[in-house]
């Protein structure tokens, strides 16, 4: 990732840690709903290229809350079960 990315990406786990903080968890808006399940591909995107979440550590157990429900893992072994598409501007 680019300095921009991380930075980009820092800025969202800063905002989820804001959120679950104010919220008080386990999840965004204090029980599950849409939007914890909407932000599933954003986690999962930005955990693959984060080093390590121990800087945002209420993030760090929601993303792996979100991750461990039945139905999300349902859900993302359907997805990887698709065919891989190749951006020919993203990956050189």
């Amino acid at each position: 990732m680019t300095q921009e990315e991380m930075s980009q990406s820092e800025r969202i786990f800063r905002v989820c840690e804001s959120q679950l903080k104010n919220s008080g968890g386990p999840y965004l808006f204090g029980s599950l709903s849409l939007v914890d399940l909407a932000f599933v591909p954003t986690a999962i995107r930005l955990i693959a290229h984060a080093a390590t979440l121990d800087p945002w550590p209420l993030t760090k157990k929601w993303t792996e809350e979100v991750l461990r429900r039945d139905s999300v893992q349902e859900w993302l072994h359907d997805a990887y079960s698709l065919p891989v598409v190749r951006l020919s501007d993203y990956f050189p």
